[in-house]
């Protein structure tokens, strides 16, 4: 009567590693639309009198990828911390952390209908710099150095598309009625935009990043640490967070309401490092030692955010009159 009773999927799927076929196989799927069940196994039998074999119905992409698709993960989706574990394993579930959410948000990046993930990305190489930072005494100097460099390479890369992410937004909410006057402004950022981005998904898809992607994974299953991180997270975390503590404070005394953006944006990075520091270590520490950590951590927050609108009305004033000269 002309009504869809059932389709059959016929799939040729090859498995690929560069240009090369590693495997290919056959596979066939029956989707019903009126049939019953016993329809369907009607059909099915039909399938199996013509030469068809019964599968057991696994995805794909588990078929393809064989064993690997169901070893571990290269990064773990949660470390587990107690206070009594040695403070190493702190610095390993907070790398597994943020190198988790910079693969998560690479193929959003790539897409680019959403500027969150390049802004994810960015957070997430933020906080390894800062956290590489933060547990300074724990790991050998060189090892971390090296990453660090690496990060802040990467981070440069994104923060040129983030940063015109942000500028496009805020000025678009503050232009209002004006915007028509100011076109010549977002024709500008827009350039920019678009130019930034091509060289990021350049980057992304060169060696350099994957190398990088390399070493994280590397870093986090066997970090270089030194006979410190043998000690308690209960003995020796709270002493990592009190050092950029002590910085924030320090640069908090010097202001006045006359400095310059600089000394603001001073205090807001090392809100920053403060905050991230907090929530490093918040996990791994006893029941009142991680609530204050978390408080701690959600104070600097608040700072960072307010001097964040402070940074973006500087940058948007430069890029402004930047383009005014131009």
């Amino acid at each position: 009567e002309g009504e869809e009773l059932a389709e059959v999927v016929d799939d040729v799927v090859s498995v690929y590693e560069g240009r090369r076929v590693l495997g290919r196989f056959r596979e066939l799927e029956i989707e019903g639309r009126q049939l019953d069940r016993r329809g369907l196994e009607g059909v099915s039998s039909l399938l199996q009198s013509a030469g068809a074999t019964a599968a057991e119905p696994i995805p794909k992409v588990v078929r393809a990828l064989g064993s690997r698709a169901t070893g571990q993960p290269d990064v773990p989706h949660e470390i587990a911390v107690s206070p009594s574990d040695p403070a190493g394993r702190a610095l390993q579930a907070t790398l597994a952390r943020s190198v988790l959410r910079l693969m998560l948000h690479d193929p959003v990046t790539r897409i680019g209908t959403d500027a969150e993930g390049v802004h994810q990305m960015r957070v997430a190489t933020r906080r390894m710099r800062s956290d590489l930072r933060t547990f300074g005494p724990l790991i050998e100097t060189e090892w971390a150095k090296g990453l660090r460099d690496e990060l802040k390479w990467l981070g440069e890369v994104l923060g040129a598309v983030r940063d015109l992410d942000v500028q496009l937004v805020r000025m678009a909410h503050t232009a209002g009625d004006l915007e028509p006057e100011v076109r010549p402004v977002f024709e500008q950022l827009s350039a920019r935009h678009e130019t930034a981005r091509a060289a990021l998904l350049e980057e992304l898809n060169g060696n350099r990043y994957v190398a990088l992607l390399d070493r994280l994974v590397d870093a986090l299953h066997n970090p270089a640490l030194t006979p410190t991180a043998e000690k308690s997270c209960e003995d020796q975390l709270p002493k990592l967070v009190a050092r950029p503590w002590q910085k924030l404070k320090k640069a908090v005394k010097k202001l006045r309401r006359a400095s310059s953006d600089e000394a603001f944006h001073n205090v807001r990075i090392r809100a920053k490092r403060t905050r991230y520091a907090a929530e490093a270590v918040a996990g791994a520490l006893p029941a009142a030692e991680s609530a204050a950590a978390s408080r701690l951590g959600k104070r600097c927050a608040d700072v960072q955010d307010v001097l964040g609108d402070v940074q973006d009305a500087v940058v948007a004033a430069e890029v402004i009159e930047g383009v005014g000269r131009q």
